[in-house]
């Protein structure tokens, strides 16, 4: 959905058909999105985690393109700095075999970035990033706070006395 009017009123994206479509057409976006990342730089830059793979529109979400095919995301970072830069939470579907993956070059090629992580998770994955200054948070779907350095990429669980963590919020004063 998409709003021109700071959401007063909404219109279907022009690259998704609104249901739920296991093989959407190729420029169409996988209907099941668990969130929308834009791009500091433009607008236009639109980064999609789904159901069915991760997306990028590189033309305000009237055209997709699935950089990470066959695999379940609920999570993406996108570097403020570098658009082709992105942090993303994969796992083969739902919970199940969740790792942390980078790609710095627009998605062409992905690496493993779990330094520090036993993965994959046998039954959870990220639920979503945070970045906090220097460092990168990720919430895990069981519940789990984990940290990183964004230039090491070397994971930590952080506050593990605290359980059942489903969402982190940065406050600036």
């Amino acid at each position: 959905m998409i709003s021109d009017n700071h959401g007063e009123n909404w219109r279907l994206a022009e690259g998704s058909r609104g249901y739920r479509d296991h093989k959407p057409p190729e420029t169409y976006v996988y209907s099941d999105v668990h969130s929308i990342a834009t791009h500091p730089s433009s607008f236009d830059l639109v980064y999609a985690p789904t159901g069915g793979g991760f997306y990028r529109s590189i033309d305000g979400s009237v055209t997709w393109e699935n950089l990470y095919k066959n695999t379940y995301v609920r999570a993406v970072w996108v570097d403020d700095l570098e658009s082709n830069h992105f942090i993303l939470g994969p796992a083969d579907s739902v919970d199940r075999d969740g790792r942390i993956e980078e790609s710095q070059d627009g998605g062409q090629t992905w690496r493993l970035a779990s330094k520090g992580l036993d993965v994959p998770w046998k039954t959870s994955m990220v639920e979503r990033f945070t970045q906090v200054g220097g460092q990168l948070l990720a919430v895990l779907s069981n519940g789990k706070l984990i940290a990183a350095d964004l230039h090491t990429l070397g994971w930590q669980p952080i506050l593990n006395e605290l359980n059942g963590v489903s969402s982190v919020a940065l406050f600036a004063d």
